[in-house]
């Protein structure tokens, strides 16, 4: 484990080391409980607290890592083997459980984030962290009422001097070895993740087909040949997101359904990488609040003859690399679960461009790969509360009709529709979210899956929200029938029936001022 712990704590009314210490020497294990106690403003630290902990659990009882001590008060420091992080990324505070007895008494019953089973405190000398600096794994947000540190702290040596870095109003900290500061193996957002990411927000959005590149409708931020009083696609939103009285810190998701790109070239996802770190920056969101998949546009057409090549994905990887920080999955999938508003979510990111080249264009399909994994994550994962896949094919048609050309051979909707629709029903996955045609489009599918079905032991009996999106940045000639760009704002409610989904479509005014309402539906 390459990453430390700095906790920070001030004596108030007792000599808090000693009290901690007395409790090690006399317990079976020499092993005292250590609270954190978050600020109130400060970030949780997912998902690396809870990496932190599996790495511990996974090596066994024996093993340990490091935890330093500092007292702000008297600027002392102090080290000490930590064996076990009890954090639970779903509950913001809880009591240390079993092991309550090794904490002291005097907040043995509080409630707070995260305990950290501890061996005695030693104190050291400040130079003992000379070699240190702060790791990539701190938080680094520092806009809408959280603190966190500031990204130009990230690989600087830790100043025991004066000890300038208590200026950041922060509790925890994630510290180094200089050598070992590697920002793309420690800032992975892993691709498959069973606990839960917490957000601060209400709502979730859902984004399609953004065509960065010659499609693209609004201003490229930081470009030459941008139009005088152009807007960028995302001050588009947020403006609209203000009149509806949404604030940018009450947005816990965004969910994009492919197509980020018009030719999927290098060029193209770099904007949409700025895209996505301004999501970040305005919504105080981490790249694991933003799931991505494919469309067929972010596959690069290499070669000519209609074989697809082993490098038309190779773009994709890189900006998922970019963004997420960790290597992709052979087939492009994500899996996260998040916890809004106390409900636990799951999104089921799928690539549906696995036969993409010349000569399918346009047509998707899952395949079986996918579909076991969704199976294999539901049957690790119990108490979910809801469910949402994503992918950029369609499930359903969304057009009237579909144009017929002897020399196009494009198909809208899934060459597994059907498999991929009985797997989500059965895995009680509620709504399925895509993109594709640039046409909004709703429906619900009941199915029946009678016991015998190929992959169904058992009869099921349920209902999937199909929600199409339209497309919320290509410009006004690549629009189908709506004419308009659109966007989605979801919200997962619980009432006595149980839980549902509120979708509200926003639909950009015909002049491009602003956005009107659409359809508002609850699922």
């Amino acid at each position: 484990m390459d990453d430390f712990l700095l906790l920070r704590f001030r004596d108030m009314l007792q000599d808090t080391v000693e009290q901690h210490n007395e409790i090690a020497r006399k317990s079976k294990n020499n092993r005292v409980l250590w609270g954190w106690w978050k600020k109130e403003t400060e970030p949780f630290p997912d998902p690396f607290l809870s990496t932190l902990s599996e790495e511990l659990e996974s090596h066994g009882h024996n093993s340990s890592s490091m935890v330093y001590f500092i007292n702000s008060g008297r600027k002392k420091l102090y080290r000490a083997e930590l064996y076990r992080v009890h954090y639970d990324p779903s509950q913001e505070a809880f009591r240390p459980g079993e092991a309550n007895e090794l904490c002291p008494e005097y907040y043995r019953n509080t409630l707070l984030c995260a305990w950290f089973e501890v061996g005695e405190l030693q104190e050291i000398n400040a130079e003992s962290l000379e070699d240190f600096v702060f790791s990539t794994r701190n938080s680094t947000f520092n806009g809408n009422g959280l603190s966190a540190i500031s990204k130009s702290r990230i690989g600087q040596p830790i100043d025991t001097t004066d000890f300038d870095f208590l200026e950041d109003n922060v509790s925890l900290w994630f510290i180094c070895k200089k050598t070992n500061l590697s920002p793309t193996s420690i800032r992975s957002f892993p691709n498959i993740f069973h606990k839960s990411y917490l957000t601060r927000g209400h709502y979730i959005l859902h984004l399609s087909d953004l065509h960065f590149g010659a499609q693209h409708a609004y201003a490229i931020p930081n470009a030459k040949n941008n139009i005088v009083g152009k807007q960028t696609l995302l001050d588009s939103m947020c403006r609209d997101l203000a009149v509806q009285n949404i604030s940018p810190s009450e947005i816990a998701l965004v969910l994009i359904t492919g197509d980020l790109t018009c030719t999927a070239n290098a060029q193209e996802f770099n904007e949409a990488v700025r895209f996505i770190e301004e999501i970040k920056r305005r919504f105080g969101l981490g790249a694991g609040q933003i799931v991505c998949v494919p469309g067929n546009h972010d596959i690069e057409w290499i070669s000519k003859d209609g074989i697809l090549n082993e490098d038309a994905e190779l773009n994709y990887r890189n900006f998922s690399r970019n963004i997420y920080n960790c290597e992709a999955e052979a087939s492009l999938i994500r899996i996260n679960e998040f916890l809004i508003d106390g409900k636990k979510i799951a999104v089921f990111g799928l690539n549906s461009c696995r036969v993409e080249s010349r000569e399918t264009a346009g047509i998707g399909y899952v395949g079986t790969e996918q579909i076991q994994l969704i199976e294999d994550f539901n049957r690790k994962c119990h108490d979910l509360d809801y469910k949402i896949a994503l992918l950029h094919h369609h499930l359903l048609p969304v057009n009237y009709t579909e144009a017929y050309s002897s020399k196009q051979k494009e198909v809208s909707i899934l060459l597994d529709a059907e498999a991929l629709m009985q797997s989500l029903i059965s895995n009680g996955i509620q709504t399925v979210l895509h993109g594709h045609q640039h046409q909004p489009y709703f429906s619900q599918i009941r199915r029946l899956i009678p016991s015998g079905v190929a992959g169904h032991a058992n009869g099921v009996d349920g209902c999937l929200n199909v929600i199409g999106g339209g497309s919320v940045g290509t410009d006004h000639s690549h629009l189908n029938s709506i004419g308009r760009n659109t966007y989605h704002i979801l919200r997962i409610e619980e009432d006595d029936a149980g839980y549902k989904i509120h979708v509200t479509l926003r639909i950009r005014n015909s002049d491009g001022a602003g956005y009107i309402s659409g359809w508002e539906i609850t699922l």
